[in-house]
């Protein structure tokens, strides 16, 4: 690390952590002057934000403003099943859980140790390892957001959220084109290719509904594709 990266990370170590607030990540420490928890432009420890790389300036957390109340927040993840955890799923269930913190204490939300970064969960095809995590949603009351690698199983993950969390916002984010042609030329034919697509208008909906949710409510389940984080950022490349 540079003496400048080094300088900054200490300014960015000296800020005492607020206490957990309603939020789900913790509050914002009081700032009364200068660029987040950084001391006022002019002082020296200041201008080592300038000489520090993109890696050293992974420490810096940006100023949060408080979040207003949700419209619907409160309500607790409710799962409905007439499955009961099997075999090796109560084990799996329990370790899961304490390795995110524990079960929430009664509350909407578990605001216990933040515990394991990274956990997998292994298992072959049919054992119930969707079952198996919906588990573990209800014991913390967490919010969570499901990932999968193509829109067949972002769809089939959602239809078995669905089932599990009838009463709770279990939401579809995908891309919404059915058919996406990207602006192309071919040199040696001399071709010109336009940009022609097709957009999806329910998919479309079910992508503002998600948004909604998460700004109205606790008790929401995002499955997304990740196709459609790699697809905006190839675009944002070029």
């Amino acid at each position: 690390m540079s003496e400048a990266g080094a300088r900054f990370r200490a300014a960015a170590d000296a800020v005492p952590l607020a206490p957990v607030g309603d939020a789900y990540d913790p509050a914002p420490p009081a700032i009364e002057s200068g660029i987040g928890n950084l001391p006022p432009v002019g002082e020296a420890d200041n201008q080592t934000m300038h000489g520090a790389t993109g890696a050293e300036l992974a420490g810096f957390v940006p100023h949060r403003p408080a979040r207003p109340e949700k419209s619907e927040g409160g309500r607790a993840f409710t799962l409905v099943s007439e499955y009961t955890p099997a075999g090796d799923q109560p084990t799996a269930i329990r370790d899961l859980v304490g390795g995110l913190g524990g079960a929430a204490p009664g509350g909407i939300v578990n605001h216990g140790p933040i515990g394991e970064r990274d956990q997998v969960l292994l298992g072959v095809t049919g054992s119930g390892k969707t079952f198996t995590m919906a588990k573990v949603i209800e014991a913390t009351q967490r919010p969570a957001l499901i990932l999968a690698p193509n829109k067949t199983l972002a769809a089939q993950l959602y239809s078995e959220f669905k089932q599990f969390f009838p009463d709770n916002a279990v939401e579809y984010f995908v891309s919404y084109y059915d058919y996406y042609q990207p602006e192309a030329y071919i040199p040696r034919t001399d071709t010109y290719i336009e940009k022609d697509s097709s957009v999806n208008e329910e998919i479309d909906r079910m992508r503002h509904s998600a948004t909604r949710a998460i700004l109205e409510r606790d008790d929401v389940i995002i499955v997304a594709s990740v196709l459609l984080h790699l697809r905006h950022r190839r675009r944002r490349d070029l």
